[in-house]
């Protein structure tokens, strides 16, 4: 999907959608999206969504709703959020660590779990219990290629930056993020 002023994010189970109005130079590089937030026709303006609230500019890997259309995401620079719809409440998700909002690669939701996948880190997050956990590789070491989340798993493919091999590797999701 090739993204430029003027696209829109729609998401698949609300007449929800992000709007992308203006790709802009920050900081020292650092691109932004200016953009509009739309839930269910109506645009909207809050503490969290205003004048300077912008998006991550890396947006190709970047899914809007979960499964169930109850949550909606946004990539936020400066902070990632999860919007209740139900309740029209947003949800602070930790920031990755020590990773700034740019190294952004993707999302993906199941059922219970909300992933966020950075380039050298993931970060799971349960909106039912609030709770989340992440793991961090070594950026001179290991690339992280992709990340999902299957049942009470986190499926991860790796790339050693040394050995240039590949590897999957399976973790078991902590008790105390399941439902």
């Amino acid at each position: 999907m090739m993204l430029k002023t003027g696209s829109k994010i729609h998401a698949i189970h609300s007449q929800s959608y992000i709007e992308l109005l203006e790709l802009k130079e920050h900081n020292y590089g650092r691109l932004l999206w200016k953009f509009e937030f739309v839930v269910e026709g109506q645009p909207v303006k809050d503490q969290f969504i205003n004048e300077q609230a912008a998006l991550v500019a890396e947006l190709e890997g970047f899914q809007i709703d979960s499964p169930d259309g109850a949550y909606l995401f946004l990539p936020l620079a400066s902070g990632f959020l999860l919007y209740d719809r139900a309740n029209k409440v947003y949800k602070k998700l930790p920031r990755p660590s020590g990773i700034g909002a740019n190294a952004f690669k993707s999302n993906s939701f199941n059922s219970s779990f909300l992933t966020l996948r950075f380039q050298h880190e993931v970060l799971v997050f349960s909106s039912a219990t609030n709770h989340s956990f992440n793991l961090v590789f070594d950026a001179e070491k290991i690339m992280l290629l992709n990340a999902q989340v299957e049942k009470d798993n986190l499926l991860l493919e790796l790339k050693g930056l040394e050995s240039y091999e590949k590897k999957e590797i399976m973790y078991k999701i902590p008790n105390g993020l399941k439902w």
